[in-house]
């Protein structure tokens, strides 16, 4: 069995067995995202990002995001920085799963990107500063993102089996408070140096509540 044909299973068993194990967890949801980064020339590229979020796995929707950017590289492929917009509905339910409310963000940011290799790890920062705009309020908020993948053979992710950790810290400007932490850890597979695709376990933590997602991420660097 080859390594694509591996991770084909391992997509499986990972999505399959939380539906048999918390079929009635109310507290294991699923995330399905899509992100996009398009060069356009050495200097410019185009961010895109689509995720549909579930409460439970496969069921009683979340949140839609959808999320667009445009990035100007100060050094080819390690420094970056971006502005973007970005739409959001969230959904939120009684304790009888009853819809009750549906609230919608508008979102603007400003973020500067950095990426490095030391041996086989590949490793991002990301700093995000976002202005929201939800209802009549306006929040201001600060992200902190830090990412390593790590082949788990040989020195490269290309049509490889590798593994993807990040955490996410998120800080509330307003009144400087902790907003949220998102802890992730999963495996990925790289069809080649620009399409890849991940799945994994992420824990997030609010200021009132701690819930866990199943996360799949395709992620499609091809340039223009």
């Amino acid at each position: 069995m080859n390594l694509l044909k591996k991770f084909q299973l391992l997509i499986v068993i990972v999505l399959t067995t939380p539906l048999l194990l918390n079929a009635q967890s109310k507290n294991l949801g699923s995330w399905l995202t899509y992100l996009g980064n398009q060069k356009i020339n050495d200097k410019w590229t185009l961010q895109s990002d689509i995720q549909y979020r579930n409460y439970q796995i496969a069921s009683q929707r979340n949140q839609l995001l959808l999320r667009a950017g445009i990035g100007y590289h100060l050094t080819p492929n390690n420094h970056t920085i971006l502005m973007g917009i970005a739409y959001i509905e969230t959904d939120a339910y009684d304790n009888k799963d009853n819809l009750i409310k549906n609230t919608i963000e508008q979102r603007v940011y400003q973020q500067y990107q950095y990426k490095q290799n030391i041996k086989k790890l590949g490793i991002q920062h990301r700093l995000r500063f976002e202005q929201r705009f939800i209802e009549k309020n306006v929040d201001l908020r600060s992200r902190y993102f830090l990412a390593v993948n790590m082949p788990l053979k040989g020195n490269s992710i290309n049509k490889n089996i590798y593994a993807s950790l990040y955490n996410e810290l998120f800080v509330n400007i307003n009144n400087i408070k902790f907003d949220r932490n998102r802890l992730f850890g999963g495996l990925g597979y790289g069809f080649n140096n620009n399409l890849k695709i991940e799945v994994g376990y992420m824990i997030q933590a609010q200021k009132t509540i701690t819930r866990n997602q199943i996360q799949l991420f395709i992620i499609n660097n091809l340039p223009l």
